[in-house]
């Protein structure tokens, strides 16, 4: 792992747990990316450089499985992902857009 090479063994030890304990109980609502996916979010990654932003590869890669999946990202930074023509919203707005009695469900980006 990553933080293993730069001396942070505690952290990525830390990190491996909580990420053992997300896959056990929310394994089934995970999405991956497949290889379609892959080649729409470096599209999604290439118009939103062209348009003179710079996201990253995992904002992206986030922003692809949204749009494919009709979903809303929830994260602290929504400015992150205006560019790619997707909707995100603060955790604070999304308690005020969500309707349990339609049956939505919120799933969170961080």
């Amino acid at each position: 792992m990553f933080l293993d090479s730069k001396g942070a063994t505690a952290k990525a030890a830390d990190l491996r747990i909580w990420l053992l304990g997300l896959m056990a109980n929310y394994g089934d609502k995970i999405l991956g990316l497949d290889a379609h996916g892959a080649v729409l979010s470096g599209r999604l990654e290439a118009l939103s450089s062209a348009a003179g932003h710079h996201p990253g590869m995992a904002d992206a890669v986030i922003a692809d499985i949204a749009k494919l999946n009709h979903l809303v990202v929830i994260t602290r930074n929504p400015r992150h992902f205006l560019s790619f023509g997707i909707e995100a919203a603060t955790p604070d707005q999304a308690v005020l857009l969500f309707k349990p009695e339609q049956g939505q469900s919120i799933s969170l980006v961080t």
